[in-house]
């Protein structure tokens, strides 16, 4: 019977990431370089491409300076999209078709899904936590890497 157990709980834990949720995740992400602060998010779509918005650990307070995308190793689609928004949900970073605060510049928008981008922005002031979602990807668990760089404390 411990056999018989100990094999469904194997299988089941096998199964698990079958089912395909979004992940998100900053543990041990947040850093300092120089003046900077810097958060680290690594995220999964889901079997389907849809993304589910997630939001920091950590309040961002300060000014967001840049945004740095990498793709995984499991590609997401060309010119995917990551929105960032703040604690009030105004759009800091990404593209919504509308400016969204002063010195938005669309950062965020039509990301590569072959090699790594940087792009600066005008500061973009922020307090609280930032929600992170992807759009206009269909690749079926998509992988990538985002670092938001700001000028505060984390």
């Amino acid at each position: 019977m411990k056999r018989f157990i100990l094999a469904l709980t194997i299988l089941f834990l096998l199964a698990a990431p079958a089912y395909g949720a979004s992940t998100a995740s900053d543990v041990g992400g947040y850093g300092q370089a120089g003046p900077l602060s810097y958060v680290d998010i690594a995220w999964t779509a889901h079997t389907d491409g849809t993304f589910t918005a997630w939001t920091t650990t950590n309040d961002i307070s300060g000014f967001i300076y840049a945004i740095e995308t990498d793709p995984g190793s499991t590609a997401p689609t060309a010119n995917y999209d990551i929105l960032v928004t703040n604690d009030l949900g105004r759009l800091v970073c990404g593209d919504s078709g509308t400016v969204a605060a002063p010195g938005y510049d669309g950062a965020g928008a039509n990301r590569s899904a072959a090699v790594s981008e940087y792009s600066s922005m005008s500061s973009v002031a922020s307090k609280g936590k930032l929600t992170v979602n992807i759009k206009n990807n269909s690749v079926n668990g998509a992988t990538g890497l985002i670092r938001i760089w700001y000028l505060g404390t984390n």
